[in-house]
């Protein structure tokens, strides 16, 4: 790779903390075969050119856990990037640029990504080429032969490597989405990435089955609605079919009347028809006139228009020629500045040659002074002492190496103090970030206050910024200002407040609460907000202490389970009566019948799981009890840990103390350090003296031999300056006749241009004047054409007009022998006088108008006899063959649907069981890795209440980090980004002993941890990867904590960066390690 602007940043190069970088490139794939631990798919080797940041970079992986550390933008994510885009993933699971140019490094043409596969079936492995170009295009090879995207996508399948699937392949930007995704995705692609097709097809299958299922009993709840309104539509119908039969006879009369309306009709059209001929006719002959008139017309434009054209060509002609003779005097132009630019370089470079001549002479000179100077010093220089020089050398450097010794010895106990001393800091770190979430406890309920009531929480914002304009405090929800003591009584708290007061504000003052609730309702916020009772906590005070009641399991009164400002003590003391309501062990159960008998002050008091209360009759003095078991808390659930809090605080104070006496011993170390350094520095100066002495004398007589082959070579170089001189008039000579020869030629274009011009404008006026002639003639021709036009229209539409009365005329009279039932040659009259109709079809309506109105009589005489069309009789019968086909269809929908859910039932079984075997040993592996981290967390299969709900099935992935919380339900909201980056990677690892994959890639998933975490998560990950049949995987990281644990089959490979750094191919450990010895010997 070509070194370039030093403040332009080099591509950033990889190199092994195992094995030489140099020798990445020429490893044989026969080693990989050899080696045997590879998976099919798994990655071998990756090459990236022009890609994002890189130049050219080219790394072989290891078969396990392979770990890429660099600092934040070196390129780690590109590599991930570069995986997803060459093993034909989208750029939308990257989470980054929506174009696979957009990768392309900035100034290149395009991006080449070649990945290697490892293939245990053949001698080569699969070898995939993407090559992405500026223009948004990809060529796709496979093994060095050119393909398409689909077939790699086919190979990436083949070999189960889902890139687009979060369980297996995780950029940085989507590792938030894991959290979000649904439990049902999260279902599926833990079923995808176990690698056991008939789970994930099977499952589909269900929900395909589910709909189908579905369909067949909507199909029969169809049929049988069908069913009975065909029913219902038949019975409708008798009586009307039972009247058409009475109708019928009294409609023949009718038909006689319309028989007759068609024949009228074609009559009518008939004589319609003759007139619209004649007019036709008519404007025929005025078209053939106008014919006569237009043909000289066109004739004259059509010679005019020739003409025009002809004179516009050659004045285009004329014109090109112009603009070809500006370009030869533009040309001859140029030629005659470059023969100019040549005589002034020429006689540049004359001047320039007689100042080098200057320029050496004076070089010649002060050559000459310093060896002179050289000599001098040489003569004064007397022979040393040698052996005086060298025994004081040794000397020195015998006491050189006795303090060295004595600083690696104390920067080694230093060494270890620091390490003391980090995980002293760091230990007390972690002890105040517990603190610090113990602390951070009322902006977790702020936010549960948020998402149990939005108006209360506004209302809390507001209160906060407006408290001034009230008189006195008004106290936040309890939710927020009240603090249970022990997070196992918050149940119990919970349960005797009702959630109303919870999160209602508590006011001192009457008109601080008007005024409040006035402010609210502006808001259009609905709050509660009550006053608290002007007596002292010292007026709530219980009739006996609770050591009365201990005989029968109570340890203490509600009252004292918790804190709170003293107006909403007395608030709770007043309303829910804290102060007086006992809370007891599990023994209270047992004391019930005692506590009845002889406690009947008690009427409620609390078991660690149930409310008990007691209600006496006022008339017979009979006891009934009740006892209401206990909800889980949700409001107070984060409750201040006040144990915890004090168990934390002693632990600081001992490691503090430890961390002193650390830190005062490594200072004591550092004192000492420090006086040895000064010591070996002086004795360091000390031996460069003496080597200086010893070799002054032949570093002069080095230069002198020096100086004087440079005298040497100088005066070789002397110009011979006549000869330079005849060589620069010649030159200029044959440049000035040059130049003449193209102020001629130029002379000689700019006459022909001239006459050029003068004929182009003779052209050009001659042009306009035939333009505007032409103009005159076009306009009259097209007038005449469309009064031309105008007449044929108007014939066209005569003619038409005519042929479509001609053509109904003839309709109609087919109509109308159809109507009566003849033949097309057969005599109306005959045919009508043989049925006996005659006299009454030649008796009827003569025009057409009377013949309608007479047969709307006739009509209405029959719809007032309640007849019906024979189209209901039709219909009814129809209708009736339908119910019969109907009920036939029914009976076989039914059975299909049987058969189909039997079908279903044995489909579910064959998927339920090992699905539920399946994420009970995720489920163990993820319990167990979060036991390690002192933490809880579980995966469950999350079944509907309708367990045929195929598509509502999910996977549940609960956590709990801390001991003051439940276990939650794993989402985008509930955990913090460490929390949710832990419970991401541990789910994976659950897969990674569960599935066989080609490779699994994670990138940056630490962000966010405590180091306790991080430290506790990459032990696992090293554990659960560096087996013998574990899949490869893919790490990245921008730092590691130190003193971690690692193993021999992980593979580090670091990413470095820098405008000064070598081409990767040139890096070698091995020279490294020489040069770092050489240096060592020479302190």
């Amino acid at each position: 790779m070509s070194i370039k602007h030093p403040k332009k940043r080099q591509s950033e190069e990889l190199d092994y903390f195992s094995q030489d970088a140099g020798s990445t490139r020429t490893k044989s794939r026969s080693v990989v075969k050899h080696d045997s631990v590879y998976s099919e798919g798994s990655i071998v080797r990756i090459k990236l050119v022009s890609f994002l940041t890189y130049d050219n970079v080219e790394f072989n992986t290891g078969p396990y856990l392979n770990i890429l550390i660099g600092p934040n933008g070196t390129g780690k994510s590109a590599i991930v990037c570069a995986i997803c885009l060459g093993l034909a993933g989208k750029t939308n699971w990257l989470g980054r640029a929506s174009d696979p140019k957009d990768f392309i490094k900035y100034g290149a043409e395009k991006a080449v990504i070649e990945i290697e596969l490892f293939n245990p079936y053949n001698d080569s492995n699969y070898i995939i080429c993407r090559e992405i170009f500026k223009s948004k295009a990809s060529n796709w090879l496979i093994n060095r032969r050119t393909t398409n995207q689909k077939a790699v996508e086919q190979l990436v399948a083949k070999l189960n490597i889902q890139i687009s699937n979060l369980c297996q392949f995780l950029p940085q930007e989507k590792v938030a989405d894991f959290a979000r995704m649904s439990q049902q995705e999260l279902l599926e692609n833990t079923e995808k990435a176990i690698g056991k097709d008939e789970l994930y097809e099977t499952h589909q299958k269900l929900k395909d089955a589910r709909q189908k299922a579905k369909s067949f009993e909507q199909d029969v709840d169809k049929y049988q609605q069908e069913l009975d309104r065909e029913k219902q539509k038949n019975a409708r119908l008798e009586e009307d079919v039972k009247c058409y039969h009475d109708r019928k006879n009294f409609l023949k009369k009718v038909d006689i009347l319309k028989m007759k309306k068609p024949w009228l009709e074609y009559q009518y059209l008939k004589d319609v028809f003759e007139r619209g001929k004649a007019e036709k006719d008519k404007k025929a002959e005025e078209l053939k006139e106008a014919k006569k008139y237009l043909h000289p017309l066109e004739k004259k434009c059509a010679s005019l228009k020739a003409e025009l054209e002809n004179l516009r060509r050659e004045t285009a002609d004329l014109s090109q020629k112009l603009r070809s003779k500006t370009k030869n005097v533009t040309d001859q132009r140029q030629n005659i500045n470059v023969v100019t630019e040549k005589i002034q370089e020429t006689r540049n470079d004359f001047d320039a040659k007689l100042k080098e001549e200057e320029t050496r002479k004076q070089k010649l000179h002060d050559l000459q002074e310093q060896l002179k100077a050289l000599e001098n010093a040489l003569a004064e220089i007397k022979e040393s002492d040698t052996h005086t020089l060298t025994k004081s050398f040794e000397k020195v450097t015998e006491e050189t190496r006795n303090v060295s010794l004595d600083i690696n010895s104390v920067q080694a106990d230093g060494e270890v103090l620091r390490q003391d001393i980090a995980a002293l800091r760091q230990e007390k770190k972690g002890y105040e970030h517990q603190l610090q979430n113990i602390k951070n406890i009322n902006n977790r309920r702020l936010e549960m206050l948020r998402g149990l009531h939005q108006d209360t929480y506004e209302a809390v914002q507001w209160l906060r910024s407006n408290s001034s304009l009230f008189k006195h405090t008004i106290y936040e929800p309890m939710i927020i200002s009240l603090n249970v003591n022990k997070p196992e009584d918050v149940k119990l708290v919970e349960n005797h407040i009702s959630f109303k007061d919870l999160k209602a504000f508590v006011c001192e003052d009457p008109d601080d609460l008007s005024l409040f609730l006035k402010q609210m309702s502006t808001l259009k916020l609905r709050v509660n907000a009550v006053k608290a009772p002007p007596k002292s906590s010292k007026n709530f005070q219980p009739k006996y202490p609770i050591s009365h009641y201990q005989k029968y399991g109570f340890v203490a009164y509600i009252q004292s389970l918790f804190t709170c400002p003293e107006p909403v003590m007395n608030y709770l003391c007043l309303m829910y009566n804290v102060h007086v309501i006992p809370v007891g062990s599990i023994v209270v159960k047992k004391q019930l019948q005692q506590i009845h008998s002889e406690c009947p002050e008690l009427t409620t008091f609390y078991s660690p799981d149930d409310q008990f209360t007691i209600k006496r009759s006022r008339y017979n003095n009979s006891v009934s009890s009740k006892n209401t078991a206990l909800k889980l808390p949700k409001a107070l659930a984060d409750s201040l840990n006040v144990e915890k809090e004090h168990e934390l605080h002693k632990l600081m104070k001992e490691v503090g103390d430890k961390l002193m006496a650390k830190e005062d011993e490594y200072k004591l170390l550092q004192k000492k350090s420090e006086q040895l350094e000064l010591k070996i520095n002086a004795l360091r100066e000390e031996k460069r003296n003496l080597l200086k002495q010893r070799d002054h004398r032949k570093n002069i007589e080095s230069q002198i031999t020096t100086k004087n082959q440079r005298i040497q070579q100088v005066m070789k170089e002397e110009l011979n300056v006549n000869a330079e001189k005849k060589k620069l008039k010649l030159l200029l000579n044959s440049f000035i006749k040059e130049k003449i020869k193209c102020l001629e030629t130029m002379k000689k274009l700019v006459l022909e241009y001239l006459t050029m011009t003068k004929e182009r404008t003779t052209k050009i006026l001659k042009l306009a004047k035939l333009d505007t002639d032409f103009i005159h003639n076009d306009t009259k021709l097209q007038n005449e054409k469309q009064r031309f036009e105008a007449l044929a229209r108007e014939v066209k539409e005569f003619q038409e007009q005519a042929e479509e009365w001609k053509q109904q005329a003839r309709e109609k009279l087919i109509e109308a022998k159809k109507r009566a039932d003849i033949g097309l040659n057969d005599n109306l009259e005959t045919v009508l006088t043989a049925r006996g109709v005659w006299e009454d079809f030649k008796n009827a309506p003569s025009k057409i108008d009377e013949l309608d109105s007479e047969i709307h009589s006739m009509q209405a005489r029959a719809e007032s006899m309640f007849q019906i069309d024979e189209r209901v009789v039709r219909e009814f019968e129809k209708r009736e063959e339908e119910i019969r086909k109907l009920e036939e269809l029914i009976g076989q929908t039914e059975s299909r649907r049987q058969t189909h859910q039997e079908d279903i039932t044995e489909s579910k079984r064959k998927w339920l069981e090992p699905l539920q075997r399946l994420i009970e040993q995720i489920n163990n592996k993820f319990s167990h890795f979060f036991s390690c981290l002192q933490c809880c967390g579980e995966v469950s299969l999350n079944i509907p209440e309708n367990s045929e709900d195929y598509e509502k099935y999910g996977v549940c992935i609960k956590v709990k980090f801390r001991d003051e919380e439940s276990l939650r339900e794993l989402t985008a909201y509930h955990q913090s980004g460490g929390e949710r980056s832990v419970s991401t990677v541990l789910y994976m690892l659950a897969l990674q002993e569960l599935t066989k994959c080609p490779f699994r890639c994670v990138d940056e998933i630490n962000q966010g941890m405590d180091p306790n975490n991080e430290r506790k998560i990459f032990t696992l990950v090293v554990q659960t990867v560096c087996k013998a049949c574990a899949s490869q995987y893919f790490l990245l990281t921008p730092k590691l904590l130190p003193d971690l644990d690692y193993d021999k089959h992980i593979t580090v490979l670091c990413v470095y960066n820098g405008p000064e750094l070598l081409d990767y191919k040139q890096w070698s450990l091995k020279k490294f390690i020489e040069r770092r010895e050489r240096l060592e010997l020479v302190e």
